[in-house]
């Protein structure tokens, strides 16, 4: 069986249409702001100005009806054999698998890996479910599309909620705790937590308040991921990052701090749950092949 031929159209030539495709796609995600055209001139353009990426409008007749979908894809700056594919979106599980080929394709004369989410390089960061592109688990012509291509899956994600009613304390523990990579734009403030023992660091913490999403949805929402030395671990250091972290959203406004970590992570779990954090109905994927 064969993917469906498309008629197709770059994105940059009719992004109204895109944002439609997109916002039509997304009507149901988690944590997502409907896109508009101001996302598209001062986000979308000038990322595919800057990055060799390919970002497509795909659309076919069926049964006198219109079936549209979007893909966007680009290379790892910096690392030519890392391709990442930002976006999937389609009205139908043909016009997703097509894109998705046409997206492989691309890939495969540029890159020798391909991977369905990556931190670094996302234009779509604090826009949609957070800072990171997943799978959302309800896109089901996305999903579909990577079965049928003999995608892998790589993460199985859990997505977790912290609500902060008051000021969380910070744990008084006489170690040195750094925070660099401060950053701020119209969408988000971030920033980042360090251990520090003997200048290495031996756990860190990454947050993200997120301003659009708060003001889409009424409640200021903040973000966190958390990292630790292997050797580290079960030390308490992650404890005195992310409640550092935790305080430092809550006096940006923040009253809800969400994560996603991996199922495979049971005791990352666990320590999470400790904190309060509990599971929301949320379930993302990532997927990777190689070329």
């Amino acid at each position: 069986m064969q993917a469906p031929i498309l008629s197709l159209q770059h994105a940059s030539e009719n992004w109204q249409r895109y944002i439609n495709i997109c916002n039509r796609c997304l009507t149901y995600a988690p944590y997502t702001v409907p896109f508009n055209q101001g996302h598209a001139d001062t986000i979308f353009t000038p990322y595919i100005a800057a990055n060799e990426t390919l970002c497509l409008i795909g659309s076919r007749e069926k049964n006198g009806k219109t079936e549209e979908g979007v893909v966007h894809i680009s290379l790892l700056a910096g690392d030519e054999k890392f391709a990442i594919l930002h976006l999937l979106l389609a009205d139908s599980n043909d016009v997703a698998w097509s894109l998705l080929q046409q997206a492989e394709s691309w890939a495969a004369a540029r890159s020798k890996l391909i991977r369905s989410h990556n931190l670094r390089l996302n234009p779509y960061s604090c826009l949609m479910h957070g800072t990171e592109s997943y799978c959302w688990g309800g896109l089901y012509s996305t999903r579909n599309a990577f079965t049928r291509q003999n995608w892998d899956l790589e993460l199985d994600i859990i997505n977790m909620y912290l609500d902060m009613p008051d000021c969380p304390d910070i744990c008084d523990s006489g170690l040195e705790i750094i925070e660099v990579d401060n950053s701020e734009d119209d969408l988000s403030v971030n920033g980042k937590f360090r251990v520090i023992r003997k200048g290495e660091a031996l756990a860190s913490c990454g947050y993200t308040y997120h301003k659009a999403i708060s003001q889409h949805f009424g409640k200021g929402i903040g973000q966190l991921w958390i990292h630790a030395q292997t050797e580290s671990h079960g030390q308490g250091y992650g404890l005195h990052v992310i409640t550092a972290a935790h305080n430092r959203l809550y006096k940006l406004g923040a009253r809800r701090v969400i994560l996603a970590t991996n199922n495979a992570l049971f005791r990352a779990v666990k320590f999470y749950e400790k904190l309060g954090y509990k599971p929301e109905l949320i379930h993302a994927f990532t997927f990777q092949k190689e070329l």
